[in-house]
């Protein structure tokens, strides 16, 4: 989880506005990718070499990052591991099942407060 990381950066935030202009976002956001991305990479390959792994395979949405495939794909080569991904238009998540089952249960008017919980593994029935 990045939860510490986006707590950080909020309270940086929070300490200094001007870090919202128009200017610093985009490199604030650049900023929050590479670090996710260093430490994703890190412990992939940590953990590859560890347990001898030869193939890393990236999936998912996250998967799609043209960076963090651009960096995993050099530093596991830098080690001898081969990183491979499918295609872009294969990695997927899974947003459009959940705007699916929401439009399914506001159809039921199955609607929840606007403070409602986040939940990892929502029931799917309707």
């Amino acid at each position: 989880s990045f939860s510490g990381l986006k707590t950080a950066v909020i309270y940086m935030v929070r300490k200094d506005k001007t870090l919202l202009s128009r200017k610093n976002i985009p490199d604030l956001a650049a900023s929050f990718q590479k670090a996710v991305i260093d430490v994703l990479v890190e412990k992939t390959l940590r953990a590859a070499l560890s347990y001898e792994v030869p193939t890393i395979t990236l999936a998912g949405g996250v998967s799609s990052n043209s960076y963090l495939r651009s960096e995993m794909k050099k530093r596991a080569e830098s080690y001898g591991v081969d990183a491979i991904y499918p295609p872009k238009e294969y990695c997927t998540d899974n947003a459009a099942m959940v705007a699916c089952l929401a439009y399914y249960k506001l159809k039921k008017g199955q609607i929840s407060n606007i403070d409602i919980d986040a939940y990892s593994q929502i029931s799917l029935k309707t």
